[in-house]
């Protein structure tokens, strides 16, 4: 699959498709994003690694969405009940990622992840893990 990201060359954006891409980034990296969508939504993310050299690269980034307080309706009450609700998600993110050779790298996230939604919320762990390797004909890289 040409372009499908988990095989391209890497910038703070692989921790996102494939953690074993950041190994391509120069010595420091980071970037932030703000986002203004429609209802007064906010999307906000920021990221940062550092290439170790031998030691690998670490990075983390930190995603958020925020929903603005509005008014709960119903199809008894479209004008709003009189209570009211927000919404909001987090995703922490820590990666590692690490050339075994000049050609194969690994990578891996630990993710914790939240979102609350009016009266309920849930929190949870995930864990990515990626590979890279770049092939001797004519650049083509392998990602999973």
């Amino acid at each position: 699959m040409g372009n499908a990201f988990t095989a391209m060359k890497g910038d703070l954006s692989s921790m996102y498709w494939n953690p074993a891409g950041l190994t391509s980034i120069g010595r420091m990296e980071t970037m932030f994003m703000n986002s203004s969508w429609l209802a007064g939504i906010q999307f906000t993310h920021a990221a940062f690694a550092i290439n170790l050299n031998a030691a690998g690269v670490i990075g983390f980034s930190l995603t958020s969405l925020s929903v603005p307080e509005d008014m709960v309706r119903t199809v008894e009450k479209p004008n709003g009940t009189g209570e009211y609700f927000d919404a909001g998600d987090l995703a922490m993110n820590f990666t590692y990622a690490r050339k075994l050779t000049d050609q194969f790298s690994i990578g891996g996230n630990i993710k914790y992840i939240r979102q609350n939604i009016w009266h309920a919320s849930a929190s949870s762990v995930a864990a990515d893990l990626g590979a890279l390797f770049v092939t001797p004909f004519n650049g083509i890289r392998l990602g999973a």
